[in-house]
């Protein structure tokens, strides 16, 4: 015992000045058996095992990609490998790998057609249908063939990108390059037998916003027309993501919030979902920069929210749980103290993992705990908004995935939204080209239209019943008193549907011949 005590004091002691950072947990999980399974109303859909190089090497990032066709994993590991998977049946649909060994990345950003991973200050540009590598140059003297592109700096944060643009964090930067269409290169150009001879299409600067003041850690998130990012400090920028902008309107609008945000930020089409250190989760449209609603949860939010279709589920910190927030309203549903983080959703269930790696089974409808299994040692829970599967990953290369047993298919419960370009304004006509004249008949109307909107407050309206004008709640007296009884008046208050103000102006206007109220 005391030669086992002194050995554990000597590695101690060796590691001492390690940080959290470089000492990797190494386990060997086994899957859970059918019996438990069955328990917790789940089946296995699929396990394999990636290889990876001995204890040193591990998985470095777990992703899921959205995808027409059906969901996508992409794994990395520390060793430099890129393997993507079909997140349905587990297949392997190809495996590459980039970049030295153990050198420091993020994870990958992706479009549609291409994967986007960095090695420090390397881009790696990868086809998504094969694994292909799109970038590379060739050596002046030696003409060796070097794959990747060079970034200004090694990036602070997850790339994302759209078909045309990829944008990147880079410490106190935010920089945007424009990519080539590698649809229409690869479809005019004749696949080579053996390494290339001449460089390929690189991408190319398209615009660059330096802040001085701000610090950028967190992926960016993106729309059709900008470029949403948050400073540690608790500030949003909104930026134009389009190369033409003047660099004066290159920042849309800024907003700041009252505490500090370390965790990345949730997204469901234009609306962003940002964690604060202040306790509170804001909902903030990226296009008119309008706060949607705030909630607050009592305690800091170090997690990313998870963004579903119906819910967004927040943690909260120091014991606080997980929420569950109406995403339109941003009112709380339920609170579940023992959760902490998101896994994926049904019809009837939420799963989630505890503080201490538990899966937690949660009813729906009032977050109350249901059943639990130890997952602890599944290092790597995987968070999904998109569908119902529930995933887990280990650095010894194991994945696993289950499923509700009565959903055969998955059950999606985030839209994949396809971001369109905004339409292009239409050029003004020359001024010596004038406009053709509208007809004549169209000239009536708009002239009676234009009478019909011209309501004030409490302003009484008096209109030819030939007009074809909605009156919600109008006076209708027949005009006998006038010469002309083949009209009828219609009077009321527009703003206000004010009948005894109609009156009043009646009495007024008509003292003999409208009676008394």
């Amino acid at each position: 015992m005391k030669k086992l005590l002194a050995v554990l004091v000597a590695l101690v002691l060796a590691t001492g000045g390690l940080t959290p950072a470089d000492v990797r947990i190494f386990t060997r999980p086994l899957p859970p058996s059918r019996d438990v399974l069955q328990r917790l109303s789940l089946t296995q859909a699929w396990t394999l095992r990636i290889p990876v190089l001995g204890q040193r090497d591990g998985l470095f990032s777990v992703q899921l990609l959205p995808a027409k066709a059906g969901m996508q994993l992409i794994v990395q590991t520390f060793s430099g490998a890129v393997i993507l998977l079909d997140a349905e049946t587990g297949d392997t649909l190809w495996r590459t790998t980039v970049g030295d060994p153990f050198a420091e990345g993020q994870p990958v950003g992706y479009n549609s057609s291409s994967i986007f991973t960095t090695r420090q200050d390397n881009l790696y540009i990868l086809n998504r249908a094969n694994g292909r590598q799109r970038v590379w140059t060739l050596g002046k003297i030696t003409e060796r063939v070097n794959y990747g592109f060079i970034l200004q700096h090694a990036p602070s944060a997850m790339p994302v990108a759209d078909e045309e643009n990829i944008f990147f964090c880079l410490e106190n930067r935010v920089t945007a390059y424009e990519i080539p269409d590698w649809s229409l290169i690869e479809k005019t150009t004749k696949e080579e037998e053996g390494d290339p001879k001449t460089d390929s299409p690189q991408p190319e600067l398209s615009w660059s916003y330096l802040s001085g003041e701000f610090h950028f850690e967190k992926p960016p998130l993106w729309t059709a027309s900008q470029i949403g990012v948050v400073a540690t400090d608790g500030t949003f920028l909104s930026i134009n993501k389009f190369k033409d902008t003047p660099r004066e309107s290159r920042v849309r609008f800024d907003y700041q919030f009252h505490g500090n945000v370390s965790a990345a930020m949730g997204q469901h089409g234009e609306i962003a979902y940002i964690g604060s250190e202040d306790a509170t989760l804001y909902a903030l449209n990226m296009i008119n920069g309008r706060l949607v609603w705030r909630f607050l949860s009592g305690t800091p939010i170090l997690r990313q929210p998870a963004v579903i279709d119906k819910d967004v589920f927040v943690t909260s910190s120091r014991s606080r749980g997980m929420f569950r927030v109406d995403r339109d309203t941003g009112r709380e549903i339920w609170r579940n103290k023992e959760a902490e983080q998101y896994l994926a959703s049904n019809k009837k269930f939420v799963y989630a993992t505890d503080r201490r790696g538990q899966l937690l089974v949660m009813d729906l409808a009032r977050g109350v705990s249901m059943a639990r299994y130890d997952m602890s040692e599944y290092l790597l829970p995987i968070s999904n908004e998109w569908t119902d599967r529930i995933y887990f990953a280990n650095h010894d290369g194991q994945m696993l995935c289950l499923r509700h047993r009565d959903n055969v298919a998955p059950l999606q419960t985030k839209t994949l939204e396809v971001k369109k370009k905004p339409p292009k304004e239409d050029k003004k006509p020359p001024k010596d080209e004038k406009k053709p004249p509208e007809p004549k008949d169209k000239e009536p109307e708009k002239e009676k239209e234009k009478d019909a909107r011209n309501f004030g407050p409490l302003r009484l309206q008096i209109a030819d019943c030939r007009l074809q004008i909605e009156r919600p709640r109008a006076i209708r007296r027949t005009a006998d008193f006038f010469e002309l009884a083949v009209y009828q008046l219609a009077f009321w208050d527009r703003r206000f549907f004010n009948l005894q103000s109609a009156i009043c102006y009646l009495q007024l206007e008509f003292p003999r011949c409208v009676p008394g109220a």
